[in-house]
């Protein structure tokens, strides 16, 4: 067989896991629900940061929540895996998922600060632009990975690439320590893009 048969059959092999990966996480919430998480995401975390229990804060709050939740519903739930009961989905996104990200980010920012300042002190470079693949493949979830990414002192997203087998980074490393693109992705991404892959498709 002609290596333009192969070619073909390779790339007809990437498309239908594309459309496979797309059917697989297919979006089924109404408007209806999309709404209703999204406010009640809201109304969650408002009462996570008024910390106030008053009838009067409480009706303020849902009034807020379900206004905001309105005219930005599709911001926050376009690229969202959508398996489950919404009532699970609300109490998972706002009890488990963001609250475990943010915890796992937080050390993840220290132990950054560490390793830069070390860096700093000994002068101790080696900074190079490394390329790294993540399977996240909604536009939400890879712009959420890639400034996390660039949030983390010594690590920059300079660039995402669409392909159908998923997305690449190009991230500016202040310390290189690695040649190897897969060694590489696992060590910048320190596995968020695993905890994202429990929200974003």
């Amino acid at each position: 067989m002609s290596k333009m048969h192969f070619y073909l059959r390779e790339r007809v092999d990437r498309i239908k896991a594309k459309v496979e990966a797309e059917l697989k996480y297919e979006k089924t919430l109404t408007k209806g629900q999309k709404i209703v998480l999204t406010s009640g995401v809201l109304f969650l975390y408002w009462i996570i940061l008024s910390s106030s229990f008053e009838l009067f804060s409480i009706l303020i709050g849902l009034v807020i929540s379900l206004g905001v939740s309105i005219f930005t519903y599709e911001l926050f739930t376009k690229d969202i895996r959508s398996k489950g009961h919404l009532i699970e989905r609300i109490l998972s996104f706002s009890l488990i998922y963001i609250p475990e990200l943010i915890f796992i980010y937080v050390f993840r920012l220290i132990e950054a600060n560490v390793n830069v300042a070390k860096h700093v002190i000994f002068m101790d470079i080696n900074p190079g632009i490394v390329k790294i693949k993540t399977d996240l493949r909604s536009d939400m979830g890879v712009t959420v990975l890639a400034n996390l990414i660039t949030l983390t002192p010594g690590t920059l997203t300079l660039d995402v690439k669409k392909t159908l087998e998923g997305n690449i980074l190009y991230v500016h490393w202040i310390d290189v320590k690695t040649f190897s693109s897969e060694r590489a992705g696992n060590l910048i991404k320190g596995g968020l893009d695993t905890w994202l892959e429990r929200i974003f498709w």
